[in-house]
């Protein structure tokens, strides 16, 4: 089953970029990967945009699917192919003021300051 485009006929899926609910009604992003917990495929789901930044590759790959494409497409794919460039830039998650100040920089190990700036990151671990 490849990459796929569908608008989501119910609201009870979430996003796996930014973990919210997609609409039902809206364009959603499907990555098909084989199932780890039995045989066959399985389906995560994105938002478009989630999935241009966090899974670049399988999100340019189903864009040849798409019959329609969304108004915003071009940007998309910009985006997505900024991604592919720049390997690290899926890693980033978000920034956010840090809340506590017990945070610490995982280059510098230095603590970061209440109410100061951080940048999450996410790592992948394969299986």
């Amino acid at each position: 089953m490849p990459h796929l485009f569908e608008p989501a006929p119910t609201a009870r899926s979430k996003c796996r970029g930014c973990g919210e609910r997609i609409a039902a009604g809206a364009l959603r992003f499907g990555e098909s990967l084989p199932n780890p917990f039995a045989e066959g495929e399985t389906t995560y789901w994105f938002h478009p945009e989630c999935a241009a930044f966090k899974r670049p590759e399988p999100f340019l790959e189903g864009l040849g699917s798409l019959a329609e494409p969304p108004e915003e497409v071009a940007r998309l794919e910009a985006e997505a192919r900024l991604t592919v460039e720049h390997p690290r830039l899926a890693r980033v998650d978000g920034a956010e003021l840090d809340p506590s100040g017990r945070a610490r920089c995982r280059s510098c190990r230095a603590a970061i300051a209440k109410g100061a700036w951080r940048v999450r990151l996410v790592f992948y671990e394969e299986g």
